[in-house]
């Protein structure tokens, strides 16, 4: 078993029980702070299509556990993306893209805007150069 496979598997041992909330991140980047305070250290960050579980949200701060690692941290209720318990276990199991460029330039049809994206990010299967990350509808190129 892969590392990332034991922290997913343990993720979801633990809190299996508990009926909790899922995010993604539609952002170029989200920083994971140590504390719930914008003057808190950035212990981490979540880059784009990065899944996170949220056990607990208090008024403009939720704390986050990466899917990746397992990684615990807080981050801005206003960056924040909650799927549903489906689309989090059909995101688990799609074959990601890694974008390995430095920046990739994505536009979010939704929304209208273009968007740039950082190497280690990650999209879902695209097809015919689109892909859609929680409600949002992207064009890849």
């Amino acid at each position: 078993m892969y590392y990332a496979d034991k922290i997913y598997f343990n993720l979801h041992e633990k809190y299996n029980s508990i009926r909790m909330q899922s995010g993604v991140c539609n952002l170029s980047m989200i920083p994971v702070r140590k504390e719930p305070s914008h003057r808190s250290e950035m212990v981490s960050q979540l880059l784009f299509g990065d899944l996170y579980l949220i056990p607990e949200v208090n008024n403009d701060w939720a704390e986050i556990c990466m899917e990746y690692d397992g990684y615990k941290g807080f981050i801005s209720t206003g960056q924040m993306v909650c799927i549903s318990n489906d689309d989090y276990e059909m995101l688990m199991n799609y074959r990601l893209n890694t974008i390995t460029d430095i920046v990739q330039v994505i536009y979010n049809k939704t929304k209208n805007i273009t968007q740039g994206i950082f190497i280690g990010s990650s999209i879902p299967d695209v097809r015919d150069e689109i892909f859609t990350l929680a409600v949002d509808v992207y064009l890849f190129r």
